[in-house]
């Protein structure tokens, strides 16, 4: 009986250590070897593109290391030990690669450098060779206050305006409401033909494109800009831009500002839209 007795006791404390052991699993109180969070990877204002900078986001309170990765190859050097990561150039040739982050409780280093710890949170993101024009990518921002107080007509207040570039996307977004009717743009000058695609139930005036090219061009003199490109557009979409029905547009950039200004038009080039005003557009880091 005694026996029985100890045997009873033995399992009894067992299962006492079992369900201890499960609850702590459950509510995600287990050792230093687990990681409770999640990875993401968050690209630079630039895209998916090599020569730019990217970052692991992890979203637990442990401690962690990271290790990048170009396709299957470990990136070599401390700087692909950090949270951030700056892309390489690939190849001659290569099109296209996965760029990954491996996250790992710090504790584990050693483990994880002789690949002994495989219970690291990855996360991938797929990157592209970066094209020449890629200065220009990104959201820009341009201050009525600060151009000569641009207003986007004589009844605006005013304006500001923001460009999302892409390689293959125009959008300029304007802070000022506009007109929900057609008469009052047709009253100030604007053509029936660009009127006739506005959007006007849109809440805030914008300008859309696709951009189906990138041509390099040359800049106005004079003007100190070092980097010069011709758009080839499409599908224009608009409320409050008559530019809407224009195929090309011109992209100045100006190195020792960081901005860039619009020209519209197939070959004037002219420095200004509405209102007869250059406008400069401030990259938004």
């Amino acid at each position: 009986m005694k026996t029985l007795k100890k045997i009873g006791i033995i399992a009894v404390t067992a299962l006492i250590i079992i369900g201890i052991s499960s609850c702590e699993d459950l509510l995600g109180l287990g050792g230093d070897d687990e990681l409770t969070g999640t990875v993401q990877i968050r690209l630079s204002s630039y895209g998916p593109y090599t020569g730019t900078t990217i970052g692991a986001i992890y979203s637990g309170d442990e401690a962690v290391s990271y290790q990048w990765y170009v396709g299957t190859a470990k990136a070599a050097g401390t700087a692909a030990q950090a949270q951030t990561f700056k892309i390489p150039d690939f190849n001659t040739g290569v099109t296209q690669q996965n760029v990954s982050v491996r996250v790992f409780p710090t504790s584990k280093k050693a483990d994880f450098d002789s690949g002994k710890y495989e219970d690291y949170k990855p996360a991938s993101v797929v990157i592209y060779p970066a094209p020449a024009h890629i200065d220009f990518f990104g959201v820009w921002v341009m201050q009525g206050s600060l151009n000569n107080d641009y207003k986007a007509d004589s009844n605006a207040p005013v304006t500001d305006e923001t460009i999302t570039l892409t390689d293959g996307k125009f959008r300029l977004d304007s802070s000022y409401d506009g007109y929900s009717t057609a008469q009052p743009y047709l009253n100030s000058g604007y053509n029936q033909n660009a009127v006739n695609k506005f959007t006007l139930t849109a809440p805030k005036e914008f300008l859309e494109f696709d951009i189906t090219a990138w041509a390099v061009d040359t800049a106005p003199s004079g003007n100190l800009y070092t980097k010069a490109y011709k758009l080839t557009l499409s599908n224009g979409k608009s409320k409050g831009y008559s530019a809407v029905n224009d195929t090309t547009c011109y992209l100045f950039y100006r190195t020792t500002t960081n901005t860039i200004v619009l020209a519209w038009g197939d070959s004037t080039k002219k420095l200004y839209a509405s209102g007869g005003v250059a406008r400069e557009f401030i990259r938004n880091p």
